[in-house]
């Protein structure tokens, strides 16, 4: 997934749909993060999807993404 502006692209997602499985690496993700002092930003959004902002070497935006089963009922 990725998301795109009208200059370019804004960010690229890594989607989850286990909330367990976006747990566990969101945590190793974190750990990494740390360690290379690099800063993040969590967030729990009102439609009960979490995600973790960091932006890599390049300056791209790269945000991991747990999506509720709703998301994909049609």
């Amino acid at each position: 997934m990725f998301y795109c502006l009208i200059n370019g692209i804004d960010h690229f997602g890594f989607t989850f749909l286990d909330s367990k499985s976006f747990e566990e690496y969101k945590e190793k993700l974190k750990q990494e993060l740390n360690k290379r002092g690099i800063p993040y930003e969590e967030k729990e959004h009102h439609d009960g999807s979490k995600s973790l902002f960091f932006n890599e070497i390049n300056g791209y935006k790269i945000q991991i993404v747990y999506l509720p089963p709703y998301y994909f009922k049609g």
